[in-house]
Parts: C-alpha cells; sequence; structure tokens
C-alpha cells in the first residue's frame, strides 16, 4: 500500500498558505526547445512530492501529490498550476482527518475539467490507518471533493485515473480487507455523469494485486496495468494487464522479464492499435531493468529498452504524442551513488535515454507525464531530496 502514516490533524482547507508562507514560484521562461531544463517550482512546506500532472492547454497544467511540515508531518494533499510564465500552489479541500494524498491527476478530454485521485485516511491515533478513496474535481474554476465509494471496511486507495468525457471516467487501484480475502485485490471506479460506483475487476493473483495506472482510447477501450502475484508459478511479481471493452473488465496476457520481480507502473495509448506499459523488472541476475511493454493491437510484447544504471533502473510513466514520438520517465542508479532522474523516447523504432538535468547531487525522481495537445510540449514531475535538510522538495521538468 502507498499510505504514509498518520497523525491527528484537524480539517485543513485549501493549503494554509498564509501559515506556511508558501508563495508562487517565479516566473519562468520556457523559450527554446530541444532540451529538458527544469522550470522552479514553489515548495510551501519543508517536503513536497509530485505524483501527477495533466494538461490543458500550454498556459494551464496542474500537477498533483502530497506535502508535509515538521508540525504536521501527515500528508496532506497539492495541487499546483501552471499559467505559462510560473507555477502556483492552489487551493483544495482536504476531508482526511489524518491525511490526504493525491497519487495521480488527468485532464477530461477536450474541457477544461481535471480529475485527481489518491486516498484520504480519517483513522483515530493509535490504530493502523485505514485509507480510503479520495477522489476531487476540477471544473475550471475550484476544487471539490466528490464522493467515491469503497469495498469493505479496510484499505482502499487509487492510484491511477482518466476520462473520455464528462460522463465518462475511470480511476483503478487496490483494496484489502483481510476480513474478506487473503490477498489484496483490484479496484475499479467508474464515473457516469452522475456519481462514481465500484465495477467488478479480475484479481488474479493468489497474493497481491493491484491496478496502478489506466488509460484511455476509447469509451469502450480502456487499458489498466499493475502487477499481481501468481503464488505458484515462482515469479514474486508478474505484470497484470486488464481491458475494458465497453461491458467488462478482463485480464489480457502479458509477459514477463525472467522469474522475479515485474511490476508496471504506467500505460499510454496514441491508438487502438499502439499502447505503452512501462515499470521495471527485477531479473535472475544483475540490477533492475526498465521494463516496456507495446500493445500492437493484438497482443503485448517486450520493447527492448536502456537501462544506464549499475544498480536500479526503473519507469514510472510513459505518455504517446503518436506512433514514433513517446515518452517514458523514471529514475536509474549506478552502485553506492544517488538516483539520477531517467528520460527515455521511442522513435518509431527504438528506445533511447535522452539526457535530463537534476538538482542537488542527491536523488532525483520522476513520477509523471503530460503532453499539451498539437504540440511537442511535454512536463514531466517527480522530486528531488536534501540529504542536509532530509526533505523532499518539488521538480518539474518541461521540453519542447
Amino acid at each position: 500500500m502507498k499510505n504514509q502514516g498518520y497523525l491527528k490533524l484537524g480539517l485543513v482547507i485549501g493549503l494554509l498558505l498564509v501559515l506556511t508562507g508558501a508563495r508562487s514560484a517565479p516566473a519562468a521562461s520556457v523559450t527554446g526547445c530541444g532540451t529538458w531544463r527544469v522550470i522552479q517550482s514553489p515548495n510551501p512546506t519543508p517536503t513536497v512530492i509530485l505524483s501527477g500532472v495533466a494538461a490543458i492547454s500550454a498556459n494551464n497544467v496542474w500537477a498533483v501529490g502530497r506535502f508535509t511540515s515538521d508540525s504536521n508531518p501527515s500528508p496532506r494533499a497539492l495541487a499546483l498550476q501552471w499559467d505559462g510564465t510560473h507555477w502556483q500552489v492552489g487551493a483544495l479541500p482536504n476531508p482526511g482527518t489524518t491525511e490526504d494524498a493525491f497519487l495521480a491527476v488527468t485532464r477530461v478530454s477536450a474541457s477544461q475539467e481535471l480529475w485527481a485521485v489518491g486516498y484520504e485516511n480519517s483513522s483515530p491515533i493509535g490504530p493502523p490507518p485505514v485509507p480510503q478513496t479520495l477522489i476531487e474535481h476540477w471544473d475550471g474554476t475550484s476544487w471539490s471533493v466528490t464522493p467515491s465509494p469503497n469495498v469493505g471496511q479496510d484499505v482502499n486507495e487509487l492510484y491511477g485515473v482518466t476520462a473520455t468525457s464528462p460522463t465518462d471516467a475511470w480511476a483503478v487501484g487496490e483494496h484489502f480487507d483481510p476480513n474478506v480475502s487473503t490477498a489484496p485485490q483490484t479496484l475499479t471506479e467508474h464515473w457516469d455523469g452522475t456519481s462514481w460506483s465500484v465495477v467488478p475487476s479480475p484479481s488474479p493473483g493468489t497474493s497481491d494485486n493491484a491496478l496502478t495506472a489506466v488509460t484511455a482510447v476509447a469509451a469502450n477501450d480502456i487499458w489498466a496495468v499493475g502487477h499481481m502475484q501468481p503464488g505458484s508459478s515462482g515469479i514474486q511479481n508478474a505484470s497484470l494487464v486488464e481491458h475494458w471493452d465497453g461491458s467488462q473488465w478482463l485480464v489480457v496476457s502479458s509477459p514477463n522479464v525472467g522469474s522475479r520481480d515485474n511490476l508496471l507502473s504506467g500505460v499510454a495509448a496514441d491508438s487502438a492499435s499502439s499502447a505503452w506499459a512501462v515499470g521495471t523488472a527485477d531479473g535472475d541476475v544483475g540490477p533492475t531493468t526498465t521494463f516496456i511493454l507495446h500493445w500492437n493491437g493484438s497482443q503485448w510484447a517486450v520493447t527492448p529498452s536502456p537501462s544506464p544504471g549499475s544498480s536500479i533502473n526503473a519507469l514510472a510513466a510513459p505518455v504517446a504524442l503518436s506512433a514514433t514520438n513517446a515518452w517514458a520517465v523514471g529514475y536509474f542508479q549506478q552502485a553506492n551513488r544517488s538516483q539520477r532522474t531517467l528520460t527515455e523516447h521511442w522513435n518509431g523504432k527504438n528506445w533511447k535515454v535522452v539526457n535530463s538535468p537534476n538538482i542537488g547531487t542527491d536523488n532525483n525522481d520522476l513520477n509523471a507525464l503530460a503532453f499539451i495537445a498539437g504540440t511537442n510540449q511535454v512536463w514531466t514531475v517527480g522530486e528531488h531530496f536534501s540529504s542536509d535538510t532530509g526533505t523532499s522538495a518539488s521538480l518539474t521538468l518541461f521540453r519542447c
């Protein structure tokens, strides 16, 4: 589970900017193309992690995540907005009395609307926290909490979201109630324009099941990816791919590399016959490697991808602009060194590493991607760590 711990905290509306002293980031130029560049972003508290990004237009981009402070170390949901010249902190509800976090955000196709998902927790201090689904909606003017269902009485978390129209959206994640099942189960929820409801989805693993990302080609063509533990096969975690055909979710066969962990973290599609899923694979020997699968309209297959790190290589998210133009981001690590940002590009023939900047010498990683429709402009967001302060700060990169 992606739960972050708990401490009692009263209801917070907005980000309490007066108390934190947070200000919008200074204006930053995004002129000039051809390289990834750091664009300064605000940090309202000592620790900020960005987990998702969505683009409405070149002058309206949103990044979401969570923040903590020394006085309130429990996570609270965070949203940053790019207005074309600078990032600024946006006000939003934090309904959990203990903690809240956004893990993903998506634009509603051809609109000014957004959906952001994650979890909230109102458990009292003492027992283990019980996160519940959190879904908030941006209507073009303000954020508001939209009621979302939970399965059972225990953990429910949402990790990915996509939308084809104002009346069709999907959120995916996992739920686990030890009184009902012996393993976490996949969770899929659908928005029909009026309310969110749970839609049954397969959970083929005997020890674990989770959907971490979702993307839409059309209302009857939705892909969700994640991982599951098959138990008897000997593999620790196997790739999990599921498809919505307009009437039901079905498991679609997906390959694995080696006999150890295969984890899918992100998915993106540019057509019904072209989709990408990315993550990390822990082979039988050597370092963990990047893991990329491609859908060609009939099957998923492993596509070779670079792994520049001698210790760890992981991809968190892809974005597909066309059949010959796709990006994937994450991080890599050389032995005994800090994590460095990793960006890889698909040119229609192969994946290649593209140099990307880092802040400082400590860990940097990228968690999400978004592109401006009709352009080659791409945003990616994540975090960078400072060993001097022991805190993480927001990281936003731009390329055109």
